[in-house]
């Protein structure tokens, strides 16, 4: 019983199964934003180092001649510590194929190319209607706010190709988890942390272990070879 129990959790490990897309940054300087700049950006899922993970439902769409790399969202980073190296991670069911691109912008850079402002703006009535917002608070001030902060854009290709005419002329909406991940001393990510002490102490404890394995081998050597001798 105990091995087919084992070989149902293995094949079931199998189900769950993930996959991951990221990117890796810099956090800018703190500089100053502008009224609308960071009014669009509240509208926006936000992330922050204390909000750092939102589970939600990202569009995704089949390539074509005007979007290659599929349907388009839009994220707002916020509160960051300037020049801290972050990376921002996409986590999806491998039972949803999806080809993600990453890619980070200041606010003021996005606000200012109408083509990234334009893209902003169509998403933001999408977010508001999947309700994947985390309560942030609009502005309420005409002043500019100082902040180092970036918006994400996520490009979502549809990864697939099905014989089921439904599936292939709507593409659903893909389960993810987006994931806001400081580095500490800006050398391995946060969430790291749990695994790199668990590391560390199988390290530890094999050391000692290990030098207890040998010094029981080397007393078990030492009295056969003085049985040995005493019985020659």
């Amino acid at each position: 019983m105990a091995a087919k129990g084992l070989i149902l959790l293995l094949f079931f490990s199998g189900l769950v199964s993930s996959n991951v897309e990221k990117t890796i940054f810099l956090a800018p300087e703190a500089r100053e934003i502008a009224h609308d700049a960071v009014l669009l950006g509240r509208r926006l899922p936000v992330l922050t180092p204390s909000n750092w993970s939102l589970r939600t439902k990202i569009d995704a769409e089949f390539p074509t001649e005007g979007s290659s790399q599929g349907k388009v969202s839009w994220f707002f980073l916020d509160n960051l510590t300037e020049y801290q190296r972050y990376e921002v991670r996409i986590c999806w069911a491998a039972t949803q194929p999806t080809a993600f691109t990453l890619k980070t912008y200041e606010p003021s850079v996005a606000w200012e190319q109408p083509d990234l402002r334009a893209s902003i703006e169509r998403f933001v009535p999408n977010s508001q209607q999947q309700d994947i917002r985390t309560g942030v608070a609009e502005p309420t001030s005409d002043q500019p706010r100082i902040s180092s902060a970036l918006v994400l854009q996520v490009s979502a290709a549809a990864d697939y190709f099905t014989k089921n005419a439904t599936l292939m002329s709507n593409v659903p909406l893909v389960d993810v988890d987006v994931v806001l991940d400081p580095y500490i001393l800006n050398v391995f990510p946060r969430s790291l942390l749990p695994n790199a002490a668990c590391i560390v102490l199988v390290a530890i404890g094999s050391f000692f272990v290990s030098r207890w394995v040998i010094a029981l081998i080397d007393g078990l050597l030492r009295a056969d070879a003085a049985l040995e001798k005493k019985q020659q």
